[in-house]
Parts: C-alpha cells; structure tokens; sequence
C-alpha cells in the first residue's frame, strides 16, 4: 500500500500511482511513444481538462473493495441508534412481560 493512490485536479488531469506495475485492481498500458506495450509502473500523469470527475468516480469504482452482504445492514443501525447515550427508550408496559418466561 502507498500512502497517496492519486491525485484528481480538476481543469488540469489526474496523477496515478500505479506502484510497481504488478496486475492488480488498477493497471495502466502505454499505447504511444518509447514506452508503448508496456505497464505503467509509479506515478503517472493523465493529462484532461475536463471529465476529471467522471474520472475520480471510475477509478473509485476500480479501487474500492467489494462486500458481499447477504442480510440487511439497517438493524445493526438500530442497535447502535438505541444504545447511543442521550437516547431515552420508552419503558414497557406491565402488560407487554405477561407470559414470557419468569412473568406472571
């Protein structure tokens, strides 16, 4: 990991770190000049003077890790929200304990 993946510059271009160029989430290949057919490897510098944020949003997309969820993340939510200092919870009702275990 580096401690800066990119930089996004509005009007002006992005600079990469595409690190030591191995396969990973994000690679970049050279298309034209000396370099061409070969993968990008440290900092790199695309040049645009519009579209930097569709830009930003696409190599977020790349960069970013995926998680399979298969519940909801709503109740965990919830749960936090209810057990948050400050938060007063209405007391039950005598009638809301009959019949469970140990209630009368």
């Amino acid at each position: 990991m580096y401690p800066l993946d990119a930089v996004f510059i509005l009007g002006q271009g992005v600079a990469i770190n595409y690190g030591d160029g191995q396969v990973g989430t994000l690679g970049y290949e050279y298309d034209a000049g000396p370099l061409a057919g070969q993968d990008a490897t440290g900092w790199v510098w695309h040049s645009s003077d519009s579209g930097i944020f569709i830009f930003f949003l696409l190599w977020l997309n790349a960069v970013m890790p995926r998680f399979l969820r298969f519940s909801s993340i709503v109740p965990a939510y919830l749960a936090k929200l209810v057990d948050a200092p400050g938060v007063v919870s209405q007391p039950k009702s005598a009638s809301s304990y009959v019949g469970q275990e140990g209630c009368s």
